[in-house]
């Protein structure tokens, strides 16, 4: 009796068949996977960097409870001065108290505030500008000029910062002088004869040094 053969053609065009299904397979899946990844890093997180404990660490590495909002995040935002920045953060209320010279803030952080402009009562929140603290309700309502970053810091501070900061501290920093020429100007109308306007100048001096201006006005009727 004779053994059956497989014809040659036969056999290649039937190893190609089952070859090609795999192949489409793979291919797909491969390209799923890259889709995937790109999907990935198109959603991952930031980095953050803040200075909350007067160093650059990843927000993620600070045991504090805070928020921060960084120049992109300020950049869309209308900021007068820091009562405009009382929705950044949970239980936080920034008030100007309307009450004598020097600005004078009202601020409470988890429900721990004092609103009193007298210099012999402390405040609870301390505002930094700057690593300056400011550790008096009189000045401490800043305008929200060419700000570089916000950092609400919830909860005691005065391992850091000091007294008059037991609600917690508001650590703003504004961006330093560039070594080129530029600027930026805000002016505002509203009712009642209500005008804002503030802007900056930056002038380079020479390569290692630079200045920068600010200036800020409200005027309001009635």
């Amino acid at each position: 009796m004779s053994k059956p053969t497989l014809n040659p053609r036969l056999a290649g065009a039937f190893a190609l068949a089952l070859a090609v299904p795999f192949g489409a397979r793979a291919q797909t899946a491969d390209s799923s996977a890259s889709t995937a990844t790109a999907q990935d890093s198109a959603i991952a997180l930031q980095e953050v960097i803040v200075t909350a404990r007067k160093r650059n660490e990843r927000m993620q590495d600070v045991a504090i409870s805070m928020s921060e909002l960084s120049p992109k995040d300020l950049s869309r935002r209308a900021d007068v001065d820091l009562s405009t920045l009382t929705d950044v953060a949970p239980n936080v209320v920034i008030d100007d108290t309307q009450e004598g010279p020097g600005s004078p803030a009202a601020m409470t952080i988890r429900g721990i505030g004092v609103n009193d402009h007298e210099r012999s009562i402390d405040p609870t929140v301390g505002v930094v500008v700057d690593g300056v603290f400011i550790g008096a309700s009189g000045g401490a309502m800043i305008k929200a000029l060419d700000l570089q970053s916000v950092e609400v810091l919830r909860g005691p501070q005065g391992t850091l910062f000091g007294r008059n900061s037991i609600a917690g501290a508001i650590n703003i920093v504004r961006r330093k002088p560039e070594h080129q020429f530029g600027g930026s100007a805000r002016i505002s109308y509203g009712n009642y004869k209500d005008l804002a306007a503030d802007g900056y100048v930056n002038v380079p001096v020479t390569d290692r040094f630079a200045l920068k201006f600010g200036v800020a006005q409200d005027r309001r009727d009635g």
